[in-house]
């Protein structure tokens, strides 16, 4: 048995069919992602990952979390710098069997259900654990992996691009791949690059990057523009246009729409509540970009069954890990192995 926790709509469900494994049970408490997960065919158990027993669970083979990262993403109020002391306290505490939350006030009320996994690893000493979150709680996933470490674990934390392993989408995430059979432990190796002129020197075959013309059949002379102040694009490094012939920028949990339109070939983010925003373009030609759309940003199948309303919809796809990155880490893990399809 595999556990998922804060398992959301299936971004880890859809990697593991990947690669051949469907035995996972999700612990989710959004309403409409344990709808769209249990309308995909995956188990969901709607609950409180916080309180919920782990002694409800016996012979676990593998661990997946992926933690909110609201109280973290450069996208959010990131309230959550305020609590990181006290996470890294809390991890340490969790370590030492004291699951209390009570010693101290959090900034954001989600900031502590980033520490979770140690709580869960500690009771379950799963074969293997998987991670996921947004890279700016590196130096926490550190401090797990010294805890997984003095537990016998062989631990690789690192930040991974979506784009190198075939998701059209330039989205980084810090991951944690723990075993206690593998040694030594090392991320996936990319199938895609920027540039793949020179990786090949091996053997293998690194194809290029996949881009929002290929995923989506936009025109390849077409571009996306972030929007200051407004959008669902959360840029990794400065890129004030981003053509069509490369992936795209990150999908967050704010998405409403893109948006294409005349006479600039420009594709734009925008909030409904924002749109007159976007640098005094006229957006009336716009052509939204549907939650299909940005699914499929997100190396979701395309008739991936989205479930609830269009905001609930858009941030189930921007919290989820993209199924095709999950596939490839779980594959190094040696869980399985990934379809050959999957990596075209």
């Amino acid at each position: 048995m595999i556990i998922d926790t804060f398992a959301g709509p299936g971004g880890w469900d859809e990697g593991l069919r990947m690669i051949g494994r469907t035995d996972v049970v999700g612990l989710e408490w959004d309403a409409a992602a344990c709808a769209t997960a249990k309308t995909a065919g995956h188990a969901r158990i709607r609950t409180d990952v916080a309180t919920y027993p782990t002694d409800a669970f016996h012979d676990v083979e593998g661990f997946i979390s992926s933690p909110p990262c609201q109280a973290w993403s450069m996208a959010g109020s990131r309230k959550g710098e305020l609590d990181r002391a006290n996470c890294h306290r809390l991890a340490d505490r969790m370590a030492d069997g004291d699951d209390s939350l009570d010693w101290t006030d959090w900034e954001d009320p989600r900031s502590h259900l980033v520490t979770q996994p140690v709580r869960w690893v500690r009771d379950l000493r799963p074969e293997w654990v998987a991670l996921e979150e947004v890279p700016q709680v590196a130096g926490l996933w550190e401090h797990f992996a010294r805890i997984f470490r003095a537990w016998g674990y062989a631990v690789w934390t690192g930040d991974l691009c979506a784009a190198d392993y075939g998701v059209p989408q330039e989205r980084y995430r810090r991951i944690l791949m723990g075993s206690l059979s593998a040694w030594p432990l090392s991320p996936p190796a990319p199938t895609h690059a920027e540039d793949p002129q020179g990786l090949d020197l091996f053997g293998g075959h690194v194809s290029r990057w996949v881009t929002v013309s290929d995923a989506l059949g936009w025109d390849e002379d077409e571009v996306i523009h972030p929007a200051r102040g407004a959008g669902m694009i959360e840029r990794h490094g400065e890129r004030p246009d981003h053509p069509a012939t490369e992936p795209a920028p990150t999908v967050i949990s704010k998405a409403r729409s893109w948006t294409r339109h005349k006479p600039s070939p420009t594709i734009v983010t925008t909030r409904r509540s924002a749109a007159g925003m976007v640098a005094g373009r006229d957006l009336s030609k716009g052509v939204p970009v549907t939650v299909e759309e940005a699914g499929i940003l997100q190396s979701f199948p395309r008739e991936y069954p989205w479930t609830g309303s269009r905001s609930k919809k858009h941030e189930q796809v921007g919290n989820a890990i993209p199924p095709l990155l999950a596939a490839h880490v779980l594959a190094a893990l040696g869980v399985g192995e990934i379809a050959t399809e999957a990596i075209a």
